[in-house]
């Protein structure tokens, strides 16, 4: 008897130390989408995008697989999330396609941010992402 509870005790412990896991709250189950970029706030102020000339960035999360896709207005783009809870999340390293477009700094600024994330909220049909000093720096709309 003694042993089966050793055992059951060793199988929680190690079930409980599997940082791989991703927490299947309905938070994050509701990240499992495609987001169209409404903002992009650079030290704090937003910039101006023009959808004119830019295809709007769009960021596609797969939280099962731990995978991001989408494009940054000019270039498809995928990558890995690092790690993802309850409010905070992070992506792994970014590639993408290297097609040169008329202007970068939506491109460069949105991929930049993306690597900057460390949290996240949803209001309604917004997901906000926000850096380390928690000041929002993402604001995305429910596509999907």
């Amino acid at each position: 008897m003694k042993s089966i509870l050793i055992l059951a005790l060793i199988i929680v412990n190690l079930n409980s130390c599997n940082t791989s896991k991703i927490d299947t709250s309905h938070d994050i189950l509701r990240l499992h989408d495609i987001w169209a970029l409404q903002e992009i706030r650079v030290d704090g102020i937003p910039l101006d995008i023009d959808y004119q000339q830019l295809k709007r960035p769009i960021l596609e999360l797969h939280i099962n697989d731990k995978e991001i896709f989408g494009n940054d207005g000019c270039n498809s783009i995928f990558g890995s999330i690092e790690t993802l809870q309850k409010s905070s999340i992070t992506f792994g390293k970014m590639g993408g396609t290297e097609m040169a477009c008329p202007n970068m700094t939506i491109s460069t600024s949105y991929t930049k941010a993306l690597q900057q994330v460390r949290s996240y909220k949803l209001k309604g049909l917004n997901l906000l992402f926000y850096n380390a000093k928690d000041e929002e720096i993402l604001r995305f709309l429910k596509v999907d």
